[in-house]
C-alpha cells in the first residue's frame, strides 16, 4: 500500500488533501500554478534520509520551458533554482504557505 501523506495550509492548519505522493505533488504544481500563473512542473522524492518525509521541487525541464524572466520571477518568490531538492522544498512551501507531513 502506498504511503500516504498529508497537504496542510501554513497559516490555518487546515488539511487541503491527504493522498500519495504524486497526487500531492499534482496538487502542489496546481496551487503554484494559480499563484504565479506559469505551469510549472515539480518532482518529488521520499528518500529515507530525508528531513521532511516527502520533498517537492522543481524539475529540471523547467529550463527549457520557462523564460530567464519566469525564471527569475520564482527567485524571486523564494524558490532557489539553484538551491538542493530540501532548500527547492522550503522554498515552494515558503511561498504557498502550505507543509507535508506523513500521515
Amino acid at each position: 500500500m502506498d504511503q500516504k501523506y498529508k497537504l496542510f495550509n501554513k497559516a490555518t492548519n487546515a488539511l487541503i488533501m491527504e493522498n500519495n505522493e504524486e497526487t500531492i505533488r499534482e496538487k502542489v504544481e496546481e496551487m503554484l500554478e494559480d499563484k504565479v500563473g506559469l505551469i510549472i512542473m515539480l518532482e518529488q522524492t521520499t528518500e529515507e534520509d530525508n528531513v521532511n518525509p516527502l520533498l517537492i521541487y522543481l524539475h529540471s525541464d523547467n529550463y527549457d520551458h520557462l523564460s530567464d524572466e519566469e525564471l527569475e520571477g520564482l527567485a524571486n518568490n523564494s524558490i532557489d533554482l539553484e538551491g538542493t531538492m530540501l532548500e527547492q522544498h522550503e522554498g515552494i512551501c515558503q511561498y504557498l504557505d502550505i507543509y507535508v507531513v506523513a500521515a
